[in-house]
């Protein structure tokens, strides 16, 4: 996410939607509410409800602290993130902070794990067959 230093909540949320290339319908069908609503809370013109605030920072990917106040921490947008996989999101972050040199022990590590996951994978449907063919 951009460093936006805005003064309101309006010009973040705002400004985070275009981050993501989302459109005001996009961001209001999300959240079940109208495209009006998504303009009306841009402009600073109506107050956002505490459950409407929240699936904001789940469509946004941000924290509520980053859309209230403009504060940008890293751990805030990690736990308050609930849309989607929260651990793939959350391994994406860190990924994304690590220098390119961590990221290649990180990519061969997870390769391991899933050559494993899928050699055990490989028994227990050979286990499965077995157990088919001695019926």
């Amino acid at each position: 996410m951009q460093s936006i230093d805005k003064a309101t909540i309006g010009e973040r949320i705002q400004s985070r939607r275009r981050e993501l290339s989302l459109t005001q319908v996009k961001v209001a069908e999300e959240i079940g509410v109208s495209m009006a609503a998504i303009s009306l809370w841009e402009k600073n013109k109506t107050n956002l409800s505490s459950e409407n605030l929240q699936k904001l920072a789940q469509v946004l990917q941000c924290s509520v602290s980053w859309l209230l106040n403009g504060e940008d921490s890293f751990d805030n947008q990690v736990t308050t993130y609930t849309g989607g996989n929260c651990s793939s999101h959350r391994i994406l972050k860190i990924f994304d902070l690590l220098p390119d040199k961590e990221k290649a022990k990180i990519v061969e590590f997870a390769e391991e794990l899933l050559s494993k996951h899928a050699k055990a994978l490989e028994n227990e449907l050979n286990k499965v067959k077995k157990n088919i063919n001695n019926i």
